[in-house]
Formats: C-alpha cells, sequence, structure tokens
C-alpha cells in the first residue's frame, strides 16, 4: 500500500473516531440529560384506524424516551367508535400522566377519548361534548350500540372522578340537566361550562399556560405525522373509502367496456392498492387481503377471457368483495363502502355503455350486425352452406353462442344440452338464420 493511501485511511480513521466520540460525549443540542420531556401529540381531524396506529407510535415513542408527561392537542368533530376505543384504551395503560388540550372542539369520539385522560384542559373558544353516535349515513345507531356507547361514557368520566350524568348527556338526548340541557338535545359544554361542572380543569391561552398550570416544565417534543401514517389517515376515512373504491371499480370497468386508453385501468389499480395499502399500515389487515383481491381478479380474468359455467366469475366477485369487506376496520362500514362504490360503478357503466357501446372483450359476446332503415328492409341471409361444417365453440353453448368454422364467427344454438367453449361442433341444421350444432365426441 503507498504511503498516500495508508495517510489517506489513517485519516479516515481519525474522522470516524472523532464523530463516534462527540456522539458517546455531547448530548443533543437544546436538550441536558436531566431535563424532564414533554412529549405533545396532536389529534386532528377524523378519529380513524390511521389515528389510532399514529397515537399507538407515539406514546411507545414517549415511553422508551421516558417523558414525564404526555399532551394531547385536542381538535376533532368525532369519527370511528371502534377507533376511539381502542385509542381510549391505550390512553387508559399508559403509565405517566397525560393532559388532553382541547384547542377547537371535541365532538363524539373526540370527547370520549378526552374523558379518558386524567386531566382536561381547554383554550378560549373550545368545547366538548355531543358524543351521540351515528352510522355513515347520518342515522342513529342501534340502540344496542348506543346503550354500550353510552355506559362506557359515563364510566369513563367516572373513572377520573368526573359526574357520570354530564357525559350521559352527550350521549342520550333524553338526559335534561337544568340549566345546561333540555331534553331533546344532546349536552354540549363550552370551555367555561366544561370548567363549572368539573369536565375540565381550566381555560389556558397556549401550551406554555397548561403545563405551568399543571407544574410541569422540560423539553418540549412534538410527534410528527409519518407519510404512511398520513396515508393511513387519509384512507381509512369512511368517505374517502368509499371514492377510492368507486374510482377503482370504474376505472377498471372503462379498461373493459372502452379498452384501450390505458389511463383509467392504472388510476383504477392504484385506487384499490391505496385502499389496502393504507389498511394495512393502519393496522387494520393483513397482507392476505390484497392477495385474496388479486386472487379474485385473476378468477373474474379467467371467466371473461375463457368462459366456462360462471363459476370462476362468481368466486372472483366474491373474493373481491370479501378482501374489501375484511380490510375495513369496521365490517360495517366496508359492507356500506362497497355498496356505494358498486352503485355508483353501476350508474356511470350504463353511462359509458350508452354513450359508447361495448368494445375489446366484450365484442365476443355480443351480436353486432344491426339493420340500418334508411337502407330499406333486408331479409337475413340462410346459411344453409354450413351444414355439415365443423368447427370450435368459442364462447360457451348455453344453449346459444359463438362458433368458429375455419375463420368465421358465427352465431349458433346448440342441438341439446350444453357445450363448453373451446369442444370440437358440427352444423347438423339450418333453420332460417338459426344454425343448430351438435358436439363432436372424442373417439
Amino acid at each position: 500500500m503507498s504511503p498516500i493511501l495508508s495517510k489517506q485511511y489513517q485519516l479516515y480513521i481519525i474522522l470516524f473516531a472523532l464523530i463516534l466520540l462527540a456522539m458517546v460525549s455531547f448530548p443533543a443540542v437544546g436538550y441536558a440529560a436531566d431535563e424532564e420531556l414533554i412529549y405533545v401529540i396532536p389529534l386532528e381531524g377524523t378519529v380513524e384506524k390511521g389515528l389510532n396506529s399514529f397515537m399507538q407510535r407515539s406514546l411507545n415513542e414517549a415511553k422508551e424516551a421516558e417523558a414525564t408527561v404526555i399532551i394531547i392537542e385536542m381538535d376533532t368533530l368525532g369519527g370511528s367508535i371502534d377507533a376511539a376505543m381502542d385509542i381510549a384504551k391505550t390512553l387508559r395503560m399508559y403509565p405517566k400522566p397525560i393532559i388532553t388540550y382541547v384547542t377547537g372542539t371535541a365532538t363524539s369520539a373526540g370527547a370520549y377519548i378526552a374523558l379518558n385522560t386524567p386531566m382536561i384542559a381547554m383554550s378560549p373558544g373550545s368545547s366538548i361534548g355531543a358524543a351521540e353516535p351515528r352510522d355513515i349515513s347520518g342515522q342513529p345507531v342501534d340502540p344496542k350500540i348506543m346503550a354500550v356507547w353510552k355506559s362506557e361514557m359515563e364510566s369513563s368520566a367516572e373513572a377520573y372522578g368526573r359526574e357520570k350524568i354530564y357525559a350521559a348527556a352527550m350521549v342520550d338526548s333524553n338526559v335534561e340537566i337544568e340549566g345546561l340541557v333540555k331534553q331533546g338535545e344532546l349536552l354540549s359544554l363550552t370551555a367555561l361550562q366544561a370548567v363549572d361542572v368539573g369536565i375540565a380543569d381550566g381555560v389556558y391561552k397556549n401550551r406554555l399556560e397548561v403545563l405551568n398550570s399543571y407544574g410541569y416544565s422540560g423539553k418540549i417534543i412534538s410527534v410528527e405525522l409519518t407519510i404512511a401514517e398520513r396515508l393511513a389517515r387519509f384512507v381509512t376515512n369512511p368517505y374517502v373509502m368509499i371514492v377510492l373504491l368507486a374510482v377503482g371499480f370504474i376505472g377498471l370497468a372503462i379498461e373493459f367496456i372502452v379498452p384501450g386508453y390505458g389511463l383509467p385501468g392504472i388510476l383504477g389499480i392504484t385506487s384499490l392498492a391505496t385502499y389496502f395499502l393504507g389498511h394495512i399500515i393502519a393496522g387494520a389487515a393483513g397482507y392476505e387481503v390484497l392477495i385474496l383481491f388479486v386472487i379474485g381478479i385473476i378468477l373474474l380474468a379467467i371467466e371473461l377471457f375463457a368462459p366456462g359455467f360462471g363459476l370462476f366469475g362468481i368466486a372472483g366477485l366474491l373474493a373481491m368483495g370479501i378482501a374489501i369487506v375484511i380490510a375495513a376496520y369496521d365490517t360495517s362500514l366496508g359492507i356500506t363502502s362497497l355498496f356505494i362504490a358498486l352503485l355508483i360503478t353501476i350508474v356511470v357503466s350504463v353511462i359509458l355503455i350508452k354513450y359508447f357501446g361495448f368494445r375489446g372483450v366484450w365484442n365476443k359476446f355480443i351480436l353486432n350486425d344491426t339493420q340500418q332503415n334508411e337502407d330499406g328492409y333486408a331479409a337475413p341471409q340462410s346459411r344453409k352452406e354450413l351444414v355439415g361444417y365443423e368447427g370450435k365453440a368459442v364462447t360457451p353453448l348455453r344453449p346459444a353462442g359463438s362458433a368458429k368454422f375455419e375463420d368465421e364467427l358465427v352465431d349458433v344454438v346448440a342441438e341439446s344440452g350444453y357445450i363448453a367453449s373451446g369442444n370440437k361442433v358440427k352444423v347438423v341444421k339450418v333453420e332460417g338464420v338459426r344454425v343448430v350444432v351438435r358436439e363432436i365426441k372424442d373417439k
């Protein structure tokens, strides 16, 4: 080895040693080893499975860093009951103090999550309450679910010394509290009202006032959503789920009905892939749902390009539907989203067929000959010359279908029974325009 090269290696070793020394000897800038850590976790937008994954990851990071206290800065109109319950369970199990600081609204599932933390602080102009559960269409949920949700709200309030009647009034419009809420209305408390009834501890202008009030100080670390978590939160939004499925189905439908453009198919596949990957990242499903969906597409393609008894098509549609439903964090939401997306797809498909007609693979199953009135009436020609011809069934004959004789595709009818595509047939008679064939059995 040359002396110059040797000196270069020596320099690399020295630099590497200095880097290691700096990493070991000095703490991060702005952070003393004995300084308390305060983790700030944003809880904004719709409460869904993606938010639950983000909360779990954030709390785990705070636990590993031995954070002194957690502040959840909340501004949400609510969302999924299931996701809210999962988040609340995680919060109750966390070993260190948690403060919910309501910076905007804590409605529905947000109110429930807030009640599952030992400390609640309000900002001026904020509110908390109105936690009646509703389905995706905005209708009240089943009374049994309502009863469970009411019980959850009450027990969450009691767990931290709050009066359960206020939690009950947020859910049940039959609960009346004099001076606060009339019968037939849901309780929603302003910041000052929440403090007066003991739901919240105080009203504070900013985060520092909150920390000072509870006696905490130290280095503040704000947790941010990763790109994957943003995708998961976006995809698991109930309305986004419907849009993604509808765009996916419509894109594939366009490729089958009016093929040749490519872009709709790519957009459709991308939308469906986003739906599945988002739910997988959110922890709502595993990669098996994506595999099941791909199997469904393959089975459907087999039915379209090599038709059989319809079993492949039915199995394919079932596999795709099941994959979509079980990928959702809520089964009923998955079923509803699938139904609405299919309905939208059917409507769009009908419009496409009306204005563009059938093309591509569909032409194999459709008789395209039409009678033009301006040309006058022309009687269909008899095909008696085909008698005795042998060919092959192109589609299943149930009993009607298509068969190929030499290079010509002819609409035919099986003499009796069913003839599978690909089987050899022979024209036995021609009755007007009706070409009757019989299957040729292999000897």
